[in-house]
């Protein structure tokens, strides 16, 4: 039997009303214990006083019966179960069957968000320290893309600061000549800085010698400006040779140099009529913070600093778009400057000063461009490229071979009557799980979330595909038990069209979740 929902209601703070969505989910439970006995998987935790059942899913207990309100296109319609047929299993495998047939994901949250990634430097190769942030950025962004969220993608390139001046330091000593360094710019660059960086440990003149350069820069020499603006051209080319192979994208490029006299005198006027910024003894001007710490913003010499420029920055981008988050995606060595920057705009008295977060991740120790001590992602890359072509996997294009080649076709109507076995039921439970795991991971902000939930689902598919059938529950290995016990081929027609159909559900989980991950699925390999 194919269920159909009797009676719909939508809903707004006075209430449950008729309504006329006609299409929907339903099940009979006879109280909210009952479905979290029944399917305690699908209870998620409590957001503004619902609690949610995954995929925007939320049951609310009510004298007629228990409603199951599904939230869709941004407004909340509910699926009332008073004097339906079926179950909890039957409620959710209806709707599971549904996704795969012509359901997207509902969009679940609607908020404007900012996101920094990346952020290499310019003359100095994207190693691996950069490469983490830009994964981890680039599936915050897919994430809240995906939830229905406008995003930002922002990457904020480091081309401005005393780093300038040690790199022309650096190339001074290493006599290289514009020709040279055209033939190949990042290589020679990046040894011209660790030059000057290791020179400058035991020479302080030559430290002073850069401070120098860049204050040049700032006071705009123009014979300054045009070498860095050729080394700051030099690095974008590389740069977008990397973020194509790894297939990312930005909607906006930042540069810190955007940010010098102009925006940083505001900053800095700002600061001063409310009574935060201080001058010190030194000729220093600081910020005192909450926790009994000094910010600098402008040094002794009169030069500014990364956190005035990021100042700047956050300021800027609040004016342009009004985001309800700004996101920082940097490893956790920059915690102290992170809470630096958001310490001072909270004195600066701007409410939204609240909404900015630094998502930390761990810090990948012995690389230093300063040592010469980094990985650099190119080389990486290619070296996963070999292997990749050294190594061939069957598994992956298993699901998609199933479709393609068992002889049965996906039906028009879903019917999950028929779908019975303990795998199928496992299967349409995890499947069904996805946006209560999509939730989570945007509620942490973490990618493990998601990449777990995967693991789950898909398992050990090329390993576990040859072995026996294993009746016990394997809670890592979902898809390949349903696999090997829900036969397609030699079936009779109906159940071999559902059961294809719960696989192609699976499949179409698998390739969101991979996309939302960054990764491009492949059919076959």
């Amino acid at each position: 039997m194919v269920v159909q929902p009797t009676a719909i209601y939508e809903s707004d703070r006075s209430g449950f009303r008729p309504s006329n969505h006609r299409s929907g989910l339903t099940g009979k439970f006879t109280s909210r214990d009952e479905i979290s006995q029944t399917w305690p998987a699908l209870i998620g935790c409590s957001r503004n006083g619902k609690d949610r059942i995954s995929r925007s899913f939320y049951v609310r207990e009510r004298d007629e019966g228990v409603c199951v309100q599904e939230r869709k296109q941004f407004k909340r319609f509910s699926y009332h179960t008073r004097g339906v047929p079926g179950d909890t299993l039957t409620l959710v495998a209806y709707y599971v069957l549904q996704s795969g047939l012509y359901l997207k994901a509902a969009a679940s949250i609607i908020e404007k968000v900012s996101i920094a990634v990346s952020s290499p430097n310019i003359a100095k190769p994207f190693h691996m320290g950069h490469l983490r942030s830009t994964i981890i950025g680039n599936f915050i962004s897919n994430l809240h893309e995906h939830l229905g969220g406008k995003v930002v993608r922002i990457n904020y390139l480091g081309d401005w600061g005393t780093q300038f001046g040690l790199l022309q330091v650096g190339l001074n000593m290493s006599n290289y000549t514009d020709e040279m360094i055209k033939q190949n710019p990042i290589q020679l660059l990046y040894q011209a800085y660790v030059t000057a960086n290791q020179a400058a440990k035991n020479d302080s003149a030559l430290g002073a010698k850069a401070r120098e350069i860049f204050q040049s820069l700032e006071e705009g020499s123009f014979a300054d400006i045009k070498k860095w603006e050729n080394y700051r051209n030099y690095t974008v080319d590389e740069l977008q040779r990397i973020y194509k192979r790894l297939g990312v994208t930005f909607d906006e490029y930042e540069w810190e140099s955007m940010y010098s006299t102009v925006q940083i005198r505001s900053v800095l006027d700002q600061l001063e009529e409310k009574g935060i910024l201080k001058l010190e003894e030194d000729g220093r001007k600081v910020v005192n913070l909450n926790n009994n710490r000094q910010a600098t913003l402008v040094k002794s010499d009169g030069t500014t600093l990364y956190l005035t420029r990021d100042i700047a920055a956050a300021l800027h981008r609040y004016g342009r778009h009004s985001f309800d988050r700004l996101l920082y995606v940097v490893e956790n060595g920059q915690n102290d400057h992170f809470t630096a920057l958001m310490g001072t705009m909270k004195q600066m008295d701007l409410l939204w000063a609240e909404r900015m977060r630094h998502v930390k991740f761990g810090r990948i120790r012995g690389m230093s461009t300063r040592k010469g001590s980094v990985v650099f992602l190119k080389d990486v890359l290619d070296e996963t490229r070999d292997l990749m072509h050294k190594k061939q996997l069957e598994s992956p294009s298993m699901l998609y071979s199933l479709e393609q080649n068992c002889g049965a076709q996906l039906p028009t109507e879903c019917d999950p009557s028929v779908l019975q076995e303990t795998e199928a039921v496992l299967l349409v439970i995890e499947v069904a799980r996805f946006g209560e795991v999509l939730n989570k991971s945007h509620e942490e902000l973490e990618a493990c979330v998601l990449v777990s939930y995967l693991f789950r689902l898909c398992g050990r598919m090329g390993q576990g595909i040859t072995l026996a059938v294993d009746w016990s529950v394997d809670e890592g290995n979902l898809t390949n038990q349903a696999f090997k016990v829900l036969r397609i081929k030699d079936q009779d027609p109906h159940i071999a069209s559902q059961r294809l159909l719960l696989f192609h559900s699976s499949r179409r989980v698998l390739q969101q979740g991979m996309n939302i991950l960054g990764l491009k699925p492949l059919n076959e390999m």
